[in-house]
């Protein structure tokens, strides 16, 4: 078995997700049939934790025993089995009776145990330690919704990986896809076993077989609890302003301050984004008040002097960063009017940076914040120069 510092942990941070998302991650049916998919897989954990496994034994005065609990853990997996059926069901857009399904698990795990009766004992491995054919009709009665399961696995990763475009994602369903072909090859291994127990028969593989199914779990499970971790790090990204669309916005900051500081009516102060929306719907709001400053500055802005056009050609490389830097100057100085009292008197229109998308002209705005500081630095000196000479 693997050291419980490892099994321990692993178990502990499955119960953590999934009782966030249990919280946090229900709205739709996908998200609830993974969270009863990840809360079973969960509890088949802490069937195969040891520490776990001896303290809920000594919690029931030992009614529970420990080979009890492993074989609960094989049934939670019959259970596990029908909620995999139901998600890939919800994941292909096809109807499916929880009822109908459910059932069939129950009936299935009510068999298996008419078939091998409970396993009483200290070992976790009592249920493979009973004499006559009892265990191989326990893994007999799991078998066809356990195939079953494995196929509509199957069908759903490779269903998602061809619609999937984010190679991580890709990723993690080759993961499940992978972690469905050890259950098939597991589940097989198990009952090839329990049939040569069946008749007296003990060899290596019968023992190999009875330490890979206590081994394996906690690797079968990573790809499950890592998908359903994925948008818990988003939401934690996205509140942390990690992501793409809050670094485009942290960019444009400089030009928003500056413009709304003069054009404060057209800030927003109140808002509900949407969940799971946050960081874009803030860059696109920033982009709008940026905007709408620009259209109430073009009343206040004139063409850049002579003396000015000089000093932006000698500052930048002629290009997008001269046009940016003029841009930006010419906003400097219709902030500073209005700031100002001045009445308007400028042409009525500025430069739009314009874009087929929102990251389009969030990148254009992003270059004219990128020259802001510059651009007021050069108006700041053209207007000391010109108090000198007066």
């Amino acid at each position: 078995m693997p050291p419980t510092v490892v099994t321990l942990p692993i178990t502990a941070a499955a119960w953590l997700l999934v009782t966030i998302r249990l919280l946090c991650f229900r709205a739709t049916l996908v998200d609830r049939r993974f969270n009863v998919l990840l809360a079973l897989l969960t509890g088949i954990l802490t069937t195969h934790e040891p520490t776990l496994r001896l303290h809920l034994s000594a919690l029931t005065g030992g009614r529970l025993s420990i080979g009890l609990i492993y074989q609960l853990g094989a049934v939670g997996f019959m259970v596990t089995t029908a909620a995999t059926l139901l998600l890939a069901a919800a994941m292909l857009g096809r109807a499916a009776s929880a009822v109908a399904v459910y059932g069939c698990a129950g009936a299935s795990c009510a068999v298996a145990l008419l078939c091998s009766g409970l396993a009483q004992g200290t070992s976790p491995y009592t249920m493979y330690e009973q004499p006559g054919p009892g265990q191989f009709g326990f893994w007999l009665a799991l078998a066809p919704m356990s195939y079953w399961m494995v196929l509509h696995t199957g069908r759903v990763c490779v269903a998602e990986m061809r619609e999937q475009h984010d190679r991580r994602e890709r990723a993690l369903h080759a993961l499940i896809l992978g972690a469905a072909g050890t259950v098939l090859l597991m589940f097989s291994l198990t009952l090839l076993s329990c049939g040569l127990r069946a008749f007296g028969l003990e060899s290596g593989l019968t023992r190999a077989q009875v330490v890979i199914d206590d081994h394996t779990v906690f690797v079968q499970v990573l790809p499950f609890f890592g998908i359903g971790a994925v948008p818990l790090v988003f939401r934690l990204v996205d509140r942390a302003g990690l992501d793409a669309w809050s670094r485009h916005r942290k960019r444009l900051l400089p030009l928003w301050f500056g413009l709304t500081a003069v054009c404060p009516e057209i800030v927003h102060r109140i808002s509900m984004p949407v969940e799971g929306h946050r960081s874009r719907y803030y860059l696109h709001r920033t982009v709008i008040e940026i905007r709408d400053s620009v259209l109430i500055l073009a009343r206040y802005a004139t063409p850049t002097p002579a003396h000015l056009c000089a000093k932006i050609a000698a500052a930048t490389r002629a290009g997008p960063e001269r046009e940016a830097l003029d841009l930006a100057v010419r906003l400097v100085r219709a902030c500073a009017a209005k700031s100002r009292g001045e009445p308007p008197a400028g042409t009525g229109s500025l430069p739009h940076c314009a874009g087929d998308s929102l990251a389009q002209e969030a990148a254009g705005l992003a270059a004219v914040a990128a020259q802001w500081s510059r651009a007021r630095a050069l108006v700041d000196e053209a207007t000391i120069d010109a108090t000198a000479r007066a």
